[in-house]
């Protein structure tokens, strides 16, 4: 009777034990879905948030860039003096800075290489001469109707600025130029230093070389680079973990051909989370045990 009580004892306990084990992997399968979903939720948000800062630029570069007004001061160049030209120039571009609260405007002739901006006239650009100046070549003979430069902004004091090249053409498509306007670096620092700080994750832009295009900390704009991420174009992005053990997300900005990029701690199943189903459990197996020794005093004492 005592080995037929003991065998039901034990199978009480196994039957705890199975069933603490099935709750701890569902507890864990809930933490990690769910910690998977909250950086889904942040790539989500800081993507929307950066681009929608960037696609207005980027509309009112390509509007600049078909304005007749552009198109026709360009081609008729030669018509006005320089200062003739720097005035003018520097009126439409004052209006566009303040109209669309950009930090820069400006437009770069190919015929003369002078870069106008809304302040009069900055340079005539030297690409061979001049480092700062190898963007316009570079973007010149990429053909993209627009595109995006990271650089500092000579016009306000050496300052990050997100530029927003457009291609200007005649009717026949031979390039009269470049223009467009810039934005405050500062400006989407904030946005996600506050990402940062509210989910304790990093975050970085990166280029297709994986060089930092914006971070919080602006000694990495075009110094860094991140050499952990894995490169695809997945419309909702996709997650790893790295070799360090972070939790990577990253995801294509198709209009900003930019990578972002979120850092954060491995998502893990704590003590905290199963605590609860091991101390349970435990109680449950105390009981179990309490209540047959229990009943096996009683049965002693009965036959005796």
């Amino acid at each position: 009777m005592k080995r037929k009580k003991l065998v039901v004892m034990m199978i009480s306990i196994i039957s705890i034990i199975i069933f603490m084990g099935v709750f701890i992997a569902e507890t864990a399968q809930r933490k990690l879905g769910s910690g998977k979903n909250e950086y889904a939720l942040i790539t989500s948000s800081v993507y929307e948030s950066v681009q929608s800062e960037i696609q207005r630029p980027i509309s009112i570069s390509l509007s600049m860039a078909n304005d007749t007004f552009m198109t026709d001061m360009l081609e008729s160049e030669g018509n006005y003096t320089e200062q003739e030209m720097v005035d003018k120039m520097a009126v439409y571009l004052s209006r566009q800075k303040e109209v669309f609260e950009a930090q820069t405007a400006f437009v770069v002739s190919e015929k003369t290489g002078r870069y106008y901006s809304y302040d009069g006239l900055n340079k005539v650009i030297d690409t061979q001469k001049d480092a700062h100046d190898v963007w316009y070549s570079i973007f010149k003979n990429s053909r993209k109707a627009y595109d995006l430069d990271v650089d500092t902004d000579e016009v306000n004091g050496n300052c990050w600025t997100v530029f927003v090249n457009a291609r200007i053409e005649d009717e026949n498509q031979k390039l009269l130029g470049v223009c467009g306007i810039g934005v405050s670096m500062e400006k989407l620092q904030q946005i996600i230093k506050d990402y940062e700080d509210q989910n304790n994750v990093k975050i970085n832009f990166i280029n297709s070389e994986g060089v930092v295009q914006i971070d919080t900390d602006s000694v990495n704009i075009e110094n860094a680079y991140l050499y952990d991420v894995q490169y695809g174009k997945e419309k909702d992005g996709y997650a790893y973990t790295n070799e360090n053990g972070e939790y990577v997300v990253m995801r294509y900005v198709d209009s900003l051909n930019w990578y972002l990029v979120i850092h954060g701690e491995k998502v893990t199943v704590t003590w905290k989370d199963i605590a609860p189903a091991l101390l349970t459990g435990v109680f449950l197996i105390v009981v179990n045990i309490f209540a047959e020794l229990l009943i096996l005093g009683k049965t002693n004492v009965h036959k005796k």
